[in-house]
């Protein structure tokens, strides 16, 4: 029975929140707050913060991890933003700075036509997003201004100075028609937002060239907001979308999320649309969702809190009135909180809460703040009224408890609520029509008389619900990103893949006056635990466990899988099939009569319950089945290919005197079964079958001069099974454990063999200090490495401080010596590779073939086939074309007759590394030979799928030296011999870790085979196919290697 370490999943969470547990943090112009106060961007001497810093983490909780959700604290930030407010006064064109310690004007600045909406960004400027489509002229006493026309439709840019009266404002049209059009086309700017690159995303009811038949359509425009302030009449855009093919008619205001992954904008007459960033910067299509909020027309202002969560006023009773919105940055769910605004009104003037709508009594929120754990939302009347509920719980789990209210002391029942926001000291600030509204937090948010003040000495009218005080974008100027390797990263940690480490940066941003502060980040993760999964495979013929077929007979496979756990686990069940198999039959697990006659399973025997089948020309799967403590099996049947499936087969034809075109002899499949964790597809365990199909008897034969007259012996595959030995880690005592072997295959001798014999591997499993932890006892000790099956079939610990070794009279993939340069630890077998018979061959730096191979390299380079290439440069075998048959000692120059059909040999000498990765043509060997240098050098093989043409190969000899398959390498077609010296480090093939999956035809020959985890192709990481035709060609240099192989057998 064979058994694997494997994860079911258990959520846990890590929070860093002190000062011991930023301490962990590499910093980089960031610094603890202090007290536990969370980090910052740290101050230079002169006492202004940085500007940018960066603190990275890795972590590490073990195993392998399903990252969730990632909860960040900036509660602090705005606590070091809001020292001013920007108010607009939109009936006379100015935007008032009030400075909220001193609660006074500092200054007026006067902007474009009807201004309204505003987002205060970096180094105490504000952007101003002028509407235009609120003046009545001719009546409006502005329309005979004489810059009336030039300061419509358009952006300002208010940068304020040090002292009033030093600060500067530019005003700037949004479309470049407009410059110089003498029009009343009112285009109707609104929405307007700065992200954290200084880009200012502004959006406008009518945003087509005036006269265009798009003119009246809703656009978002997006412009570098650094390179703003000069006197250009008209913004550069970055980006242009057309909001009115997404539906999107009347954009009203807007903000982004966690991480500026996102902007959400808010429709005045639909509901809140959610548009991708880099969609839009990227320009490959808008991606958005929609928000459907109260059927349209609920929605008023729009907001985001320290988390990036997006929050939405809900004004108009019967279409969203009375309730407050919440779209979650993570899931991306909306919900609505009709709170019972009634509940706490005791006492509130006369025109608060009140408001009718078909039955229905409630408040009108018209804009909503969120800050140190509460909501606070500016009603629409009286003036001067706002209501603050605790938020509870979070995630999609949010609620908020009952509203109590507050009132200033000087509210008006004749002026209207607007915006809200909070300042350095956490007060909270309401704009109303004609007054400024501070609630101050030290008294609970009450409001005397004397804290209502006038914020313009123009006259005129306020109107913003907007970020006026520079909250949104402090709320989001802390951004973390994460990765699962440290080179691909992720705004969204949902998005990271499944690892056993995560990367963690978090980005802090400022203009030098402020910065943003990250108080705790939360990282929730689901981990594996470490069950045991078992899982036994048994192949039938007539209910009779076989191992052995006959073309076209049908075969039952029964399974049998459960678990160690106290409770029921879910995996994935895959089980493979040999090639071509016909009318495969999934035997119903109800039908005791079925699972009775093919597999012989009484009628109590307990099956698995999966509700997912998935039939491949592959393997048969199961998704989603539930295992328990107890044995549960499955059943089915599949018929193997008759004779005519063979026959039919290209290029094969009865009667041709040639060994490759006669009828197949005894063919061996591996058909292992394997339990898989549904998400992540990590091996939790595997069963190591396989099964002989016979070939055609040799009465369907004709006799040949290829095959001779000699007697076929028919070999037959019995069902093999392995005893395995380990150490009781606790009580010291030997105790045994039976399981399907891990195997070999030894071909028949001679042309009077049809088949073969599979033979089970003696396998020693030691911990990484090379102690025994488990070994298997094999039926034979016959072992030869030539025929070396190996790749996903030994079942065991995944943990890399675990490796496996391999030796058998001191012949293995690796050197036998157990030391931790030779070992293979358990990523190589569990992680899609795949080895074919003569695919891998070990060679000793000792062996006593080696004065052979010297003889025979020494022969070959002097031949007239060989060129002496010492003086070429080295270099040119990477990124050009090689013609290995090249009659005249010119590797990149093609040749119309190749003199030597098996092709020439190349001769290098370097000094140092050699990067293999041109294109190959034709057919040859290079010998590298690395003698004379200090210390071993390595070939790089970098060759990609498209690297070997017209069925190029190549034969690669490396002496004293190493050769390392890259990340890059995805293919190599041919022989590669490195032989090693016991004077050096070299006889290595090494596969570099994460790279490309990699297709191998031909051998590899080595001293040792270092394999490492590589990316899954769907089918295998590595595979290497011993080709007959590569073995064959008797490449030149290879051919008393080959013969010392063979000789072997």
């Amino acid at each position: 029975m064979a058994q694997a370490d494997d994860a079911s999943t258990s959520t846990s969470y890590r929070i860093w929140q002190t000062d011991a547990d930023w301490n962990d943090w590499d910093k980089n112009k960031v610094s603890l707050v202090g007290n536990n106060g969370g980090i910052e961007l740290s101050r230079a001497v002169s006492g202004a913060y940085e500007t940018y810093g960066e603190a990275t983490y890795k972590f590490s909780p073990g195993g392998m991890n399903y990252w969730k959700k990632a909860t960040l604290d900036q509660s602090g930030s705005s606590l070091r933003t809001g020292d001013y407010a920007w108010i607009a006064n939109y009936k006379k064109d100015y935007v008032t700075q009030f400075n909220l310690k001193e609660n006074s004007i500092q200054e007026e600045f006067r902007v474009g036509v009807d201004p309204s909406r505003t987002a205060v960004g970096f180094n105490d400027s504000v952007w101003v997003a002028n509407r235009t489509d609120y003046v009545d002229c001719p009546s409006d006493p502005r329309c005979s201004e004489p810059d009336f026309i030039e300061r419509q439709n358009t952006v300002s840019h208010i940068v304020p100075g040090r002292t009033p009266g030093t600060g500067k404002v530019y005003t700037k049209k949004i479309i470049a028609s407009d410059v110089g059009l003498n029009s009343s086309f009112l285009r109707g700017l609104r929405s307007i937002s700065v992200d954290s690159q200084n880009r200012v995303w502004v959006s406008m009811y009518r945003g087509g060239d005036y006269g265009a038949a798009d003119q009246n359509h809703a656009k978002l425009i997006v412009f570098d907001g650094n390179s703003f302030d000069n006197d250009n009449p008209v913004v550069t855009p970055i980006a242009t979308v057309d909001l009115y093919n997404i539906g999107l008619s009347a954009p009203y205001g807007s903000v982004f999320d966690y991480n500026f992954q996102n902007i959400y904008i808010i429709s005045s007459s639909s509901g809140v649309y959610k548009i991708s960033v880099d969609s839009v910067i990227n320009g490959t299509g808008l991606d958005f969702k929609y928000y459907d909020v109260a059927d349209g027309m609920g929605a008023y202002g729009i907001n985001n809190d320290e988390n990036g969560d997006i929050w939405i006023a809900g004004l108009y009773t019967g279409r969203g009135g009375g309730k407050i919105f919440r779209i979650d940055h993570y899931s991306g769910n909306l919900q609505s909180f009709p709170a019972d605004w009634s509940a706490s009104t005791v006492g509130l003037p006369d025109g608060a809460c009140d408001y009718v709508y078909k039955n229905v009594t409630t408040c009108r929120p018209r804009q909503v703040a969120v800050h140190d754990g509460k909501i606070f939302a500016s009603l629409l009347k009286p003036s001067g009224v706002i209501a603050i509920a605790d938020i509870l719980g979070s995630g999609d789990s949010t609620s908020l408890g009952n509203f109590s209210f507050r009132k200033n002391d000087n509210y008006s029942t004749s002026e209207l609520g607007e915006g809200i926001g909070f300042d350095s000291s956490g007060n909270i600030w309401q704009v109303n029509e004609h007054h400024f509204v501070k609630f101050d937090k030290s008294s609970n948010y009450q409001s005397p008389a004397g804290n209502s003040y006038q914020a313009t000495t123009k006259g005129g009218a306020f109107y913003t619900y907007s970020d006026f005080i520079g909250n949104a974008l402090a709320n989001l100027l802390g951004v973390v990103e994460y990765s699962d390797n440290n080179i691909n990263w992720y705004g969204d940690i949902a998005s990271v893949p499944p690892s056993e480490n995560l990367f963690i940066k978090i980005k802090l941003r400022g203009d030098g006056s402020f910065s943003p502060i990250i108080k705790s980040l939360k990282i929730e993760y689901s981990s594996e635990e470490n069950p045991t999964v078992y899982i036994e495979k048994w192949t039938l013929k007539d209910k009779r466990i076989s191992g052995t077929f006959q073309p076209g007979e049908t075969i039952a496979v029964m399974l049998k899988v459960s678990t160690t756990e106290d409770k029921n686990v879910n995996v994935k069940i895959r089980d493979y099939l040999p090639p071509n198999v016909n009318q495969i039959s999934i035997v119903d697990q109800t039908n005791r009569t079925g699972l009775q006659n093919y597999c012989g399973l009484s009628p109590n025997t307990l099956m698995i319950s999966s509700n997912a089948l998935n039939k491949t020309s592959d393997y048969v799967e199961w998704d989603n089945a539930t295992i328990d403590k107890q044995d549960r099996y499955l059943c089915y049947t599949f018929e193997v290919p008759g004779q005519s499936d063979y026959l039919n087969r290209p290029g094969v034809s009865g009667g041709e005197a040639s060994r490759e075109k006669s009828p197949p002899k005894n063919d061996v499949f591996q058909v292992r079964a394997e339990v898989f964790l549904p998400l992540s597809n990590r091996i939790l365990a595997s069963s190591n079958n396989y099964i002989m199909i016979k070939g055609y008897s040799w009465a369907t034969t004709e006799p040949t001069e290829a095959l001779g007259s000699f007697p076929i012996n028919d070999d037959d595959l019995a069902f093999s099974f392995t005893s395995a030995l380990f150490e009781d880690p606790i009580t010291s005592e030997n105790k045994s454990l039976s399981g399907n072997p891990s195997y070999i295959y030894k071909r028949g001798l001679g042309s009077s063999s049809r088949g073969g014999t599979l033979l089970s591997l003696p396998v020693r499993m030691t911990n990484g200090n090379g102690d025994t932890l488990l070994s298997m006892e094999p039926f034979y000790l016959l072992y030869n490495p030539a025929f070396y099956i190996f790749g996903n079939i030994f079942s065991g610990s995944s943990s890399l401080s675990t490796v496996f070794d391999f030796n058998s009279k001191s012949n293995a993939v690796s050197s036998g010596q157990y030391n931790s340069s030779d070992k293979l630890n358990a990523a190589a077998a569990l992680y899609n590779y795949f080895f074919d018979r003569d695919s891998v061959m070990f060679w000793d730096k000792d062996n006593k073939n080696n004065p052979q191979m010297q003889d025979n390299i020494r022969r070959i380079l002097g031949s007239d086939i060989a060129c002496n290439m010492s003086g070429y440069g080295i270099s040119n075998l990477s990124g050009n074309n090689l013609y290995l048959g090249n009659q005249d000692c010119n590797i990149q120059q093609a040749t119309t007759n190749q003199v030597w059909p098996s092709g020439r040999v190349w001769y290098f000498r370097p000094i140092s590394d050699v990067h293999l990765g041109a294109t190959i043509w034709e057919t040859g060997t290079i010998i590298i030979d690395f003698s004379g240098n200090p210390t071993a050098k390595s070939v790089y093989i970098e060759t990609r799928n498209n690297n070997f043409q017209n069925n190029s190969k190549l034969g690669l000899i490396v002496l004293n030296g190493n050769v390392v398959f890259t990340k890059d390498a995805e293919r190599f077609d041919g022989l590669v011999f490195v032989p090693g010296s016991s004077n050096s480090d070299s006889g290595k093939i090494i596969f570099e870790e994460d790279g490309e999956p990699i297709k191998i035809h031909g051998s590899l020959v080595a001293n040792q085979v270092q394999f490492a985890k590589r990316k899954n192709g769907g089918r295998y990481s590595v595979a290497i196919y011993s080709d007959s035709g590569i073995l064959n060609t008797r490449l030149p240099g290879f051919e008393r290697l080959m013969d010392i192989i063979f000789s072997n057998r």
